[in-house]
């Protein structure tokens, strides 16, 4: 049995960042069900416990012997670059705000008080527009109970159980203050993950299991469903997140300011330089755009609510629904039985077409892809078998580097027991034209490998689900097929001889991707003379908007 401690020490900060990792872990599928606000999209104890578990991995790796302000602002600062969703960005904020609280010494009662107090203030900077029953509430309540108890004279565990006890009371009155929770007969999700990490804490503190602790009640969606939730009607199809950093100004009050302008669900987290931007709009690309303050990475764009499939555990998904098996299930584990997918695009007309797929989509207009930026959209997919179009030489490297046998961990690393593999299949799709090859074969040939899960489910080709293996398949031989040519200069003659050119040997559908610097006059003289030249062939024309190539052409 642990025992009790006075002060909180780097040792003790490590502990925390562990359990409360596992205590996510376990909670997420019921806290994942509880999720109805902002977007009933089923994904806040998968967010939380993805957020959290990342900051955990930063902490380990500190190593032995540090102290506890090292380890909290490495908690805080793992958190923050791998911050998931809403709930994800708000609890990074709170920890940023734990960390700037421990910068003295080892924590006593008095400083885990006031480092709580400054953590739940930090935590409702993040969001343009605060809500009460809410993870804010929570944290406000936390910090209230503590502050009371440690100006009491309490002790470390009495004031962690007082953090406790608050936030649990605030939890059971959410209903009360936000009337879709009331209406869908819930708590709120995001406040329900900081009673687990407060619980966790207590265990540290404590040398004891938190008293009052029970298992979490999850919303029964086979019989309510998501959709049936009355409340108000959240804009914004998709979901952008990307991390945004500068040596040289406070970029957040701005960046949020632009991306209040383009949706809802805005938190903007971080500082000095770095900030993690988070916005649920209908217009991804003007997002992304919006950000560029500063240097970008790990940008992300996914469809949202109920748009996307969560937990499907059929390969190919819903054969009716038009998407990919994209989403988090509700389990701890990654799906088995589901094919994920994870594109990259330099275009940024095609992310909303690429993210409706169920994609998850990287937009590599930033700083270049890394292996780690990789694996944060595969673990995204919530799936074991991931298919990964890169997009870019340069993604395709990352790719591959990130294929090497991986666990399902937000980092990529096996740093938990138990956690399943994660399988990436890194398709050589390099550009565009590929990565819509790619997607068009995975999405016409879905009917077909319904067909095959159905009888094959058992067969399995080098670990390799049957019907996965089909679909994989399917998905390889179209961007093997795929002749591809670039127009590099705006100019209707060299655009005739690049068509003719990649005609010469055949083909029945051709594909355009038409970039920024492609002028009505130019693709309406190339459009001209594909049609009197080639009766028979399909033109397919796709405003990708990428600065270079003028025109990408692809034929089939």
């Amino acid at each position: 049995m642990r025992t009790q401690v006075e002060r909180l020490d780097g040792a003790a900060v490590r502990a925390w960042s562990l359990g409360a990792t596992t205590a996510l872990e376990a909670a997420r599928g019921p806290i994942d069900s509880l999720n109805v606000f902002p977007v009933a999209d089923s994904d806040t104890g998968t967010n939380l416990y993805l957020t959290v578990a990342q900051g955990a991995d930063e902490v380990t790796a500190l190593g032995a012997g540090a102290s506890a302000a090292q380890a909290m602002a490495a908690f805080a600062r793992g958190a923050l670059v791998g911050a998931r969703g809403n709930s994800g960005v708000i609890a990074s904020q709170f920890l940023l705000g734990l960390a700037a609280g421990f910068e003295d010494g080892e924590p006593d009662a008095v400083a885990l008080a006031h480092a709580l107090d400054v953590a739940q203030a930090m935590a409702r900077t993040a969001v343009a527009c605060p809500v009460e029953g809410t993870i804010l509430t929570a944290a406000s309540a936390a910090a209230r109970a503590a502050g009371g108890t440690a100006l009491e004279g309490g002790d470390l565990a009495a004031t962690a159980l007082a953090a406790l006890r608050g936030a649990r009371e605030a939890l059971g009155r959410t209903p009360d203050e936000l009337a879709v929770l009331r209406a869908a007969g819930v708590v709120d999700a995001g406040a329900t993950g900081l009673v687990v990490m407060l619980e966790a804490l207590v265990v540290v503190v404590t040398g004891r299991p938190a008293p009052g602790a029970v298992p979490i009640a999850a919303r029964d969606l086979a019989r309510t469903g998501t959709s049936e939730v009355a409340g108000p009607v959240a804009h914004g199809e998709f979901e952008v997140m990307f991390l945004v950093e500068s040596a040289t100004r406070d970029l957040g009050p701005e960046l949020s300011r632009r991306l209040q302008a383009l949706g809802e669900s805005v938190a903007v987290v971080g500082g000095p330089d770095v900030w993690q931007a988070h916005v649920h709009t209908d217009d991804p690309a003007a997002a992304v755009a919006a950000g560029a303050l500063g240097t970008q990475r790990q940008i992300t764009v996914r469809l949202l609510g109920p748009h996307t499939s969560h937990g499907s555990s059929d390969v190919a998904g819903q054969p009716d629904s038009g998407q990919l098996d994209s989403g988090q299930p509700d389990s701890a584990q990654p799906d088995a039985g589901r094919l994920g997918l994870v594109v990259g695009t330099c275009a940024p007309g095609l992310i909303r077409t690429l993210a409706r797929s169920g994609a998850v989509v990287m937009v590599l207009t930033g700083a270049p892809a890394s292996p780690a930026s990789v694996l944060r959209a595969v673990v995204d997919t919530g799936a074991a078998h991931v298919v990964v179009l890169p997009g870019s030489p340069a993604a395709l490297a990352a790719a591959l580097t990130a294929a090497a046998p991986v666990g399902s961990g937000p980092s990529g690393r096996s740093s938990s027991a138990g956690r399943q593999p994660v399988r990436l299949h890194v398709v050589e799709a390099v550009d565009d034209v590929r990565v819509v090859a790619g997607l068009a074969a995975a999405m016409t040939g879905r009917s077909v490998v319904h067909e095959t899960a159905v009888h094959e489910t058992a067969v399995h080709e080098n670990g390799v689900p049957g019907a996965v293996a089909a679909r994989l398949g399917a998905i390889r031989r179209a961007v093997d097929d795929v002749r591809s040519a670039e127009l590099a200069v705006a100019d209707d003659a060299a655009a005739r001889g690049v068509a003719d050119g990649l005609l010469a040997a055949g083909g029945e559908v051709l594909t355009l991707l038409r970039g920024a610097q492609a002028g009505d006059a130019v693709m309406d003289a190339l459009l001209d003379h594909l049609a009197g030249a080639y009766p028979g062939l399909e033109v397919v024309v796709l405003e990708a908007g990428q600065a270079q190539p003028v025109v990408a052409m692809a034929v089939e």
